[in-house]
């Protein structure tokens, strides 16, 4: 696993804490959708949301909001 893959993980890892404090079930990391991997689901009552979770190391590449695409959002 190269290091971008570890970075990756590590921003899973911390949104997943993150909505664990806010006492958010999930349905774990990586779970599998008809049309492709979903980083995280997380779950508010009956309310189910799938997170795609981008980590940014240096903002001039742009913001994690311009990494998620219009094919990936209607996906």
């Amino acid at each position: 696993m190269g290091i971008a893959q570890r970075h990756g993980r590590a921003g899973e890892a911390l949104a997943a804490a993150y909505f664990e404090l806010l006492r958010l079930g999930g349905g774990g990391p990586e779970s599998q959708a008809r049309r492709g991997r979903v980083d995280l689901v997380v779950a508010d009552g009956a309310t189910r949301v799938l997170v795609e979770v981008k980590l940014r190391g240096r903002s001039d590449f742009g913001g994690a909001a311009l990494a998620v695409d219009r094919p990936k959002c209607e996906r």
